[in-house]
């Protein structure tokens, strides 16, 4: 592709020059095939500064995020395509970035980053049950992210899930976080009926 010359920087201000097609595939053929390690990371960030993009496009990107994920040697760069995966909500993204979790070389920043891409792509029960895993980290960041998502639902869905949880073979550390959380949902319901409250 002629445009390749251009910086990724260059591409995403001539986006409505070049197109937005053309300019989502030569970020992706900058993030995939160039020797450039800065020039592969800022592609990687622009691909997300797009806001609508096909669902056809959509599957370009996973295909060309997903392969940077498994199969690049660098972790900062794994990082950036996850974060990206997030960003545009691409749920097929959620299988890689599973497996890049659990990954040994994954640090705790890393492994934070990934958790967030994964909520940016969906964040349903199957994501909160992977979150409450997280719940006892040892890492201070992780625990207190996973625990200020899981904050964030509703306590009619957190608080089903979190008894479910309870039940599991878990750590007491982790029965401790999970109380907590089920007294901070409870505390946060207000019932009332003619201003009369029912908690």
């Amino acid at each position: 592709m002629k445009n390749i010359e251009f910086t990724p920087e260059e591409i995403y201000k001539k986006r409505k020059e070049l197109g937005i097609d053309t300019s989502i595939r030569t970020l992706l053929e900058i993030a995939e095939s160039s020797k450039d390690q800065s020039k592969r990371k800022l592609a990687i960030q622009y691909l997300r500064s797009f806001e609508k993009i096909s669902d056809s496009l959509k599957e370009e990107c996973f295909d060309a995020l997903e392969h940077i994920i498994v199969s690049d040697k660098a972790i900062k760069l794994k990082c950036e395509a996850a974060t990206s995966l997030g960003k545009l909500k691409i749920e097929m993204g959620l299988e890689p970035l599973k497996w890049l979790l659990d990954q040994s070389e994954m640090d705790y920043e890393s492994r934070k980053t990934v958790l967030r891409a994964i909520h940016g792509c969906r964040f349903e029960k199957p994501e909160i049950k992977l979150f409450l895993t997280y719940i006892d980290s040892p890492y201070k960041t992780i625990k207190n992210y996973v625990k200020n998502t899981l904050l964030n639902l509703g306590p009619e869905t957190a608080i089903d899930i979190f008894l479910d949880f309870l039940e599991q073979n878990i750590s007491d550390v982790a029965k401790k976080e999970l109380i907590n959380l089920i007294g901070y949902e409870i505390s946060g319901l207000n019932v009332s009926f003619d201003g009369n409250s029912f908690l």
